[in-house]
């Protein structure tokens, strides 16, 4: 998974081998972008994900990207139960910040 990674111009990344012919994870960036390694497993990669937030257009398109490859692998966001925000600032409405910091994805059928 490696040799395919780099030669698709992503020198960063992580790889979980699959289970014989079964499984495997990647995760791929470049190297502009600031990645720390939380856990991983057979099932799941989660990192913290740390980028300058004066590249506003570059981060759209990244994210049209990223949303384009979760499509392309058909897989999908697994939802939430209860509070949609995990992470909050700010009292007064004007003021007030909420984001949702940590997303699960599984496959979907079809």
């Amino acid at each position: 998974m490696e040799k395919v990674r780099r030669r698709c111009g992503f020198n960063c990344g992580i790889e979980v081998g699959a289970t014989g012919s079964k499984g495997g994870l990647c995760l791929a960036w470049k190297e502009d972008i600031n990645v720390e390694l939380k856990s991983y497993s057979k099932k799941h990669i989660d990192v913290l994900i740390k980028e300058n937030v004066g590249r506003v257009l570059k981060e759209e398109i990244r994210m049209e990207a990223f949303r384009k490859a979760l499509d392309d692998c058909k897989l999908g966001d697994v939802g939430y139960l209860r509070i949609w925000f995990t992470w909050e600032r700010g009292n007064l409405p004007e003021t007030n910040i909420k984001e949702t910091l940590d997303r699960g994805l599984l496959m979907r059928s079809g």
